[in-house]
């Protein structure tokens, strides 16, 4: 082999190289303009006094920090991963395929914001509404809750507690049908 062949061997290498890293950088920066919120529903306790506790989660055998209470409020929980700022502008329960929807209008805010609110990069708010009326709207069945955008960007998200909620729920609503 003679110096222009390893020229070449060495010059295909340093192309692919950077053909990859071309590709890693041009996924990055379009990842990093996309919207990115978790969407985490929760079972909620608020107390007269203003405490709050919310589950996210069933609470394990002979823990109960409610005292045996049924919730009595959802909470959605929305964190803002992306790199930027969004506008949080609605939040509720819904079907994943954009069908119906529940809408909480002005729910009251974890920290006092008004709504609609705005959230910076890394910055979380709970959302907490008031349960539906008996019988059940039928995209709570479906157990998705979901947070969009001002630009209109829409995530959703569920958890075991908000599963758990919902059941008992959908049972108080079938029995006060029947």
């Amino acid at each position: 082999m003679n110096v222009t062949d390893w020229l070449a061997i060495i010059g295909a290498l340093l192309g692919a190289i950077g053909t990859g890293l071309g590709v890693i950088t041009t996924w990055d920066l379009l990842s990093k303009n996309r919207v990115k919120l978790r969407v985490t529903p929760k079972a909620a306790w608020v107390n007269r006094d203003g405490t709050v506790l919310t589950a996210a989660a069933p609470a394990p055998a002979g823990y109960d920090p409610s005292g045996g209470r049924p919730p009595n409020q959802f909470a959605i929980h929305v964190v803002n991963l992306s790199s930027f700022a969004v506008t949080i502008s609605e939040v509720g329960l819904g079907r994943r395929d954009g069908g119906l929807r529940t809408v909480f209008a002005f729910p009251e805010l974890s920290d006092g914001r008004s709504w609609p609110v705005r959230l910076e990069s890394r910055e979380a708010v709970t959302a907490f509404c008031d349960p539906p009326p008996t019988p059940l709207p039928s995209p709570l069945r479906d157990r998705v809750a979901y947070a969009a955008t001002d630009c209109g960007v829409v995530k959703y998200g569920t958890s075991p507690g908000f599963d758990r909620f919902v059941d008992d729920l959908v049972r108080k609503g079938s029995e006060a049908t029947s």
